[in-house]
């Protein structure tokens, strides 16, 4: 594999359009990076002059995907293999057929694999109550510090790699969308969702989550609805994973709908 560069824009973002709503986030990265961020390396795999595989480095978290199952994946597994270090909290995730090939030839064993369902939304449908929604803003720089520390405070979400400072410049240049919501009476910071990955057609709701202490309040739903409120006002469709049954309900009850199956392996930290 290679290192693509700018000029592989147009083919790369071609072959990554056949399954859109699978390579939100590295198209997504695409259209928020460029090829000269220090955040994301391209890596692209060639056959008889057309790609065949990509790797998409974020920080410490590696997207590999290919259209063709049957096809050799050694090479993409050996640039995924190149990247991983056992410090850092590295994750690999994406398509879930191709995750299952190239995870026992991976050189590092995975602390915890999850699978999970992809879901998109092209038509906000709520058949759950928003009675909270009033209560929804969306997240400045400023936020950043608090909505972190509600993400750490999640189990599911606790080690990630992205850090405060990270998160508020983020925010502040709009690459990365949130919705909080506060306690009426002690005003803290009690439920969040995001939307990352932003392109011209889509985007992916990530990081969705409510304090223990603060759920069943319809927080959570009042947050997603928002943001996917927003992208379909904008003529933009919602992609996002989920595995909890309970969850999976909720987003079901607000117009998504399953479409595939998505895998992530988790390295090293927490």
């Amino acid at each position: 594999m290679r290192r693509a560069v700018e000029g592989d824009r147009a083919r790369l973002l071609d072959y990554l359009r056949l399954e859109p709503e699978v390579n939100l986030f590295i198209a997504g990265d695409i259209v928020n990076f460029g090829f000269n961020s220090p955040a994301v390396d391209y890596y692209i795999q060639e056959s008889d002059g057309a790609i065949s595989a990509v790797l998409t480095r974020y920080r410490t978290n590696l997207i590999p995907y290919t259209r063709d199952l049957s096809g050799d994946l050694g090479p993409m597994t050996a640039a995924v293999n190149a990247c991983l270090r056992p410090v850092g909290g590295w994750m690999v995730s994406g398509k879930k057929q191709i995750l299952d090939r190239i995870q026992p030839r991976l050189s590092l064993p995975p602390r915890n694999a999850l699978d999970m369902f992809l879901c998109a939304c092209r038509e906000v449908q709520p058949r759950v109550p928003l009675d909270r929604l009033p209560m929804v803003v969306r997240a400045s720089a400023s936020d950043a510090a608090e909505i972190y520390a509600l993400i750490q405070s999640i189990r599911e979400f606790a080690g990630g790699s992205m850090g405060v400072e990270t998160l508020a410049e983020e925010i502040a240049s709009g690459k990365t969308r949130v919705a909080i919501i506060r306690d009426a009476e002690s005003g803290r910071l009690v439920s969040c969702a995001s939307v990352v990955a932003e392109t011209d057609t889509a985007a992916m709701v990530i990081l969705v989550g409510t304090d223990e202490r603060h759920r069943r309040k319809g927080y959570a739903s009042a947050c997603v609805y928002y943001l996917v409120h927003d992208l379909e006002r904008r003529g933009k469709s919602a992609c996002l994973f989920f595995h909890n049954p309970e969850a999976g309900a909720i987003y079901h009850r607000l117009g998504f709908v399953n479409i595939g199956m998505w895998k992530m392996l988790k390295f090293g930290g927490r």
